[in-house]
Formats: structure tokens, C-alpha cells, sequence
């Protein structure tokens, strides 16, 4: 891998650590909006569509775990939405380890993290 290329793609990286905030509130929002929307089918929806752009671009970037999770996340939804009743309380468990994996992806990939040569930035 070229000096150049990998410079543009920890560039990349970057951005979508930076990213993953709004991404997760997004998800985090049409999770906790369920209990109050009369459309909750639009909610899981909108859950759903965003955990699938994570999972499709976690891990190409090598944020496997993540991607992975985002994937079996937006499969749980999948499944919920065929069914006729919601289960509040995997979707939130679900939702509180998104936000945990985020937080810590955004803890390893910060510059000092970078500097120190964490084993786990960007990993």
C-alpha cells in the first residue's frame, strides 16, 4: 500500500468515525420514537436503513465488529417487523450496544491513539 493511498484512506476513516455520532443518533431516535409513534413500522425503518449503511461501510474500513453488529442489528429488525408485537426490550439492548461500540471506536480512533500506534484504531 502506497504512502499516498494509505494517507486517503485513514482520511476516510476518519470521516466516518466522525460520522458515527449522527449515524447512531439517527438509529437511536427511530428506536426510542417506537414507543411514542403510531407509525413504528416507519421507525424500524428508518433504524434499519441507517444500520445498513454502517454495516456496509464498517467494515471495508476494518471496523469488523461493528459492521457485523450494524448487520445482525438491522436483521433483528427485520425480523421484528414481521412480527405483530415489538419487543422494546431487544431493540434497546440492541440500541445500547450500538452506542457503546461506537463510543469506544470513537475512544481507539482518536489521534492520540494514532500517535501511540493503538493496536485497536482503525482495527
Amino acid at each position: 500500500m502506497t504512502p499516498a493511498f494509505q494517507d486517503k484512506l485513514t482520511e476516510i476513516r476518519s470521516r466516518f468515525v466522525a460520522a458515527l455520532d449522527v449515524r447512531g443518533q439517527i438509529v437511536y431516535e427511530a428506536i426510542i420514537s417506537i414507543e411514542t409513534e403510531d407509525n413504528q413500522g416507519a421507525a424500524l425503518q428508518a433504524a434499519q436503513m441507517e444500520l445498513h449503511k454502517i454495516a456496509g461501510t464498517a467494515a471495508p474500513l476494518g471496523f469488523k465488529e461493528l459492521g457485523a453488529f450494524a448487520a445482525d442489528f438491522e436483521s433483528r429488525i427485520s425480523a421484528q417487523l414481521s412480527c405483530s408485537e415489538l419487543n422494546l426490550i431487544a431493540l434497546k439492548t440492541d440500541l445500547l450496544e450500538l452506542m457503546e461500540t461506537i463510543e469506544s471506536i470513537q475512544l481507539d480512533a482518536s489521534p492520540s491513539n494514532w500517535m501511540r500506534g493503538s493496536p485497536n484504531a482503525f482495527a
